[in-house]
């Protein structure tokens, strides 16, 4: 059994690793796509993986987050959303990360946010990530990024039909294996996590798929994401022990400096390719060279087994 002060050691470092490379601002500035690099999108993300760290980590990382809610709702737009960067149009998964990050840290997000992000929703039920420009598979229903934007609604003033609606589109999305896909991601992983977080937080028991157990992922964010799916999935003996055989797998890939190594699975799927899961080369992979995305994962996943 992985000695859970071995878990605790590599949450501690992790944290600190996250910390040490926080911005005098409170932002996190992390990846290095087309665009440039995103404060944004990353603030909000590693920032909703700390705030589910357990509290033993103190008051300095509740003011660290603090700072970081802070930066979020200054970078705020005009039209109520958050964006991967300032070049780049608001995103519903920047601004439905962004809602949760900001819940997190104990403020309340502005009304305009809940407002933008009810303009993403499709008549599928779905949220697509992209509404403005030109007509694309950017702008249509995505599984991986659906889910979070239903837990942003959830979290807040929300429109209870706008859920009701994205609900049965999440399950419809589920694919007979029992996972669902990723449009900005070449792992299938990243749906599946988000997914059955929304269905485990709206009290929707889910069962871990078959191919969950025959998963065999090689990437530090891979390995994170199986675990936190495992984590979300129905208390069974199999999932107990499939999730005490990855975490000590990522307990040993940690690096000395608290992180954990990156690989090119992010994608940025060409505007022209609807079913990416479905197809060889569907746009350029990116890694996140400050390896932050990856151990933010990683201690969300660490800190799931530990039932925080």
């Amino acid at each position: 059994m992985t000695d859970p002060r071995a878990v605790a050691a590599a949450v501690t470092t992790g944290v600190g690793y996250l910390l040490d490379h926080q911005d005098p601002d409170g932002a996190w500035t992390e990846w290095l796509l087309p665009p440039g690099s995103s404060p944004e999108w990353t603030t909000a993300f590693v920032a909703l993986a700390l705030s589910e760290v357990p509290p033993r980590t103190g008051p300095s990382l509740r003011r660290r987050l603090s700072a970081a809610a802070k930066w979020l709702l200054e970078h705020q737009r005009d039209d109520g959303g958050w964006g991967y960067n300032a070049a780049v149009e608001t995103d519903a998964d920047t601004t439905s990360t962004t809602i949760l990050a900001i819940r997190a840290a104990g403020r309340d997000p502005p009304d305009t946010a809940f407002r933008r992000l009810a303009l993403h929703q499709r008549e599928d039920g779905g949220f697509a990530t992209f509404i403005d420009g030109i007509p694309s598979s950017w702008t249509t229903s995505h599984p991986d990024v659906t889910p979070t934007c239903v837990c942003a609604l959830l979290a807040g003033l929300a429109n209870e039909d706008l859920v009701q609606r994205a609900l049965p589109r999440v399950q419809r999305d589920r694919n007979p294996d029992g996972t669902w896909n990723s449009f900005w991601w070449d792992t299938h992983l990243y749906g599946t996590w988000v997914s059955m977080s929304l269905l485990r937080h709206a009290g929707l028991p889910v069962e871990a798929g078959e191919r969950l157990w025959s998963e065999r992922p090689s990437t530090a964010l891979e390995i994170a994401l199986l675990i936190s799916c495992l984590c979300q999935a129905v208390p069974s003996e199999r999932g107990r022990n499939a999730v005490e055989e990855w975490t000590a797998q990522l307990l040993s890939i940690q690096r000395d400096d608290g992180s954990w190594p990156s690989a090119p699975l992010l994608r940025v799927t060409n505007m022209d390719c609807y079913d990416p899961w479905d197809r060889a080369e569907a746009g350029p992979l990116f890694a996140d060279p400050n390896r932050l995305f990856t151990t933010a994962a990683a201690l969300r996943a660490l800190t799931n087994t530990t039932g925080s």
